[in-house]
C-alpha cells in the first residue's frame, strides 16, 4: 500500500511561516544599532575633543560609558521585546547587531587611526 502524493504548493511558493526569519528585517535592525553606536561612541568624543583639557576626557569617557550601557540595555530590550511580539527577524536584529557592531567597531577604528598616522609619518 502507497502513500498518496503530497498537494501541489499553491502558486508563488509557500506562505510565509511565522517561524522564518526575514534576512532583510534582521540586517535593517542591524543598520539602526550601527547608527546608534556611532551616535553612542561619536558624542563623547565630540565633547572631549570640545572641551580639549582632561576634565574633556574624563566628562567624555563617562559619556561613552553611559552611552554603551544605554546602547546595551536598548539593544537588549528590543530585541527581547520585539522576540516576543513575535518579530524574530527584527528581535535578532538587535541583539545581533549589538554584538557585532561592538567587537567591530573598534577594529576599524583601530585600522583608521593606523591608516592616519601610517599616512601622516611617511609625509
Amino acid at each position: 500500500m502507497t502513500n498518496p502524493p503530497p498537494p501541489p504548493f499553491p502558486p508563488g511558493g509557500l506562505p510565509p511561516s511565522p517561524d522564518r526569519i526575514d534576512g532583510k528585517k534582521v540586517w535593517v535592525s542591524i543598520g539602526i544599532v550601527l547608527l546608534v553606536q556611532l551616535f553612542a561612541v561619536g558624542i563623547p568624543i565630540g565633547v572631549a575633543v570640545w572641551m580639549s583639557s582632561s576634565d574633556g576626557i574624563t566628562v567624555g569617557g563617562w559619556l561613552l560609558a553611559l552611552g554603551q550601557l544605554l546602547v546595551f540595555v536598548g539593544c537588549m530590550g528590543f530585541g527581547i521585546y520585539e522576540i516576543q511580539r513575535g518579530r524574530r527577524s527584527y528581535g535578532l536584529g538587535w541583539i545581533i547587531g549589538w554584538a557585532v557592531v561592538t567587537l567591530a567597531l573598534p577594529v576599524v577604528g583601530a585600522g583608521v587611526c593606523t591608516a592616519i598616522l601610517a599616512t601622516s609619518s611617511a609625509g
